[in-house]
């Protein structure tokens, strides 16, 4: 798991409701991407909330699912 404490728990759903609402993408399709990547965007910390969001949009925008994007990109360069 992420090893999150209760606050840090609800304030992460809080923002991941939020950049479903700012690229117009139902919650259901951010979590269930937001699950598998976090695995892999764990390394950026405090951050990962933020590279997540720019996958999301990468991903709208190209069509691209966030973990197809996440295997282009390999772990370096997410």
């Amino acid at each position: 798991g992420l090893a999150m404490s209760a606050a840090q728990s609800q304030a992460t759903t809080r923002d991941l409701y939020a950049v479903g609402e700012a690229l117009g993408m139902p919650p259901k399709v951010i979590f269930e991407q937001f699950g598998p990547a976090a695995r892999q965007l764990g390394g950026h910390g405090d951050d990962m909330i933020r590279v997540f969001k720019g996958m999301a949009a990468s991903s709208k925008a190209t069509g691209v699912e966030i973990g197809n994007l996440l295997s282009i990109a390999g772990p370096s360069r997410c």
